[in-house]
């Protein structure tokens, strides 16, 4: 099971992690101290980068917030699992699991329903 952590957007631009010459959103992300740990399928690139400033220039229709220190690409969520205590499983498209908060719990459905 992953560890949760996330970002936002200012800019309105998708993170991208770079490989040669094309380039791939990120499924999600995960905050290392002043460092981001940007997943992209079964890769991972580490970022040098507060996840508060990451999350500022992300679009905040795309990237949300499920964790105080994990963002998620909502088109990469498949399903919400309850856990105990209010808190949730996010499973993504290629099944990794995060960690909801209860906190982050109300704009994500929002978002999710959204479409």
């Amino acid at each position: 099971m992953a560890d949760s952590r996330q970002r936002k957007g200012n800019a309105r631009q998708p993170a991208r992690a770079s490989h040669g010459a094309a380039t791939t959103p990120a499924d999600w992300m995960a905050a290392e101290d002043n460092y981001v740990q940007v997943h992209v399928g079964e890769r991972s690139h580490l970022l040098r980068q507060p996840m508060r400033q990451l999350e500022a220039r992300l679009d905040p229709e795309r990237f949300v917030r499920i964790h105080r220190s994990t963002l998620v690409n909502l088109q990469r969520v498949q399903e919400l699992r309850p856990l105990p205590h209010g808190e949730y499983q996010v499973i993504l498209r290629d099944r990794t699991t995060l960690k909801l908060s209860r906190g982050y719990r109300e704009r994500l459905g929002l978002l999710l329903a959204q479409g």
